[in-house]
């Protein structure tokens, strides 16, 4: 009789234990979502470029994901305190690696989620090199009627970057 007891008791707690597990886990995923860190699905045109939508782009950052050459990439796009749009490819250029070398925002700063440094909004395009979003320079993208073109060319020598990416 002691070992039904203890064998119900058990399987009680284990229930109220995977209840309270299951309800922390709905409260982190609405928690994110109020982070504002969303993410829009754009298609690679036939000639290789990807259009970035920026016709409603603020000071929150807008992140985009994309298949290239069977590759899920990612890029981000933001406005900095200038009103200029700043874009990037959302990898970081030091941790891009690990796979969780790319960025959310938090506040005025984008935060790597591999190593957790923290990158100023206006600085997103205009540094280079160490831990930041690859900047996608005016060399590789055309801007116009509300988007951003970054080219083919840009894409395939970044591909790398993406290898073992898991945003």
């Amino acid at each position: 009789m002691k070992k039904l007891l203890f064998i119900l008791s058990l399987t009680t707690l284990m229930l109220i234990l995977t209840a309270c597990g299951d309800s922390n886990s709905k409260q982190s995923n609405s928690s994110e979502s109020k982070n504002s860190n969303q993410t829009i699905a754009l298609t690679v045109s036939p000639t290789g470029d990807v259009e970035l939508p920026i016709k409603e782009v603020s000071e929150k950052a807008t992140f985009y994901t994309f298949t290239y050459n069977n590759m899920e990439m990612g890029a981000l796009a933001v406005k900095a305190s200038d009103g200029t749009v700043r874009t990037a490819l959302n990898t970081c250029q030091v941790c891009f690696d690990s796979g969780k070398g790319y960025y959310l925002q938090e506040g005025d700063k984008v935060k790597c989620q591999n190593c957790g440094n923290l990158f100023g909004i206006d600085d997103i395009e205009l540094v280079h090199g160490g831990c930041n979003p690859v900047p996608i320079t005016e060399e590789f993208k055309t801007d116009g009627d509300g988007t951003v073109t970054i080219s083919n060319e840009f894409l395939k020598q970044s591909e790398p970057l993406f290898k073992n990416w898991k945003n």
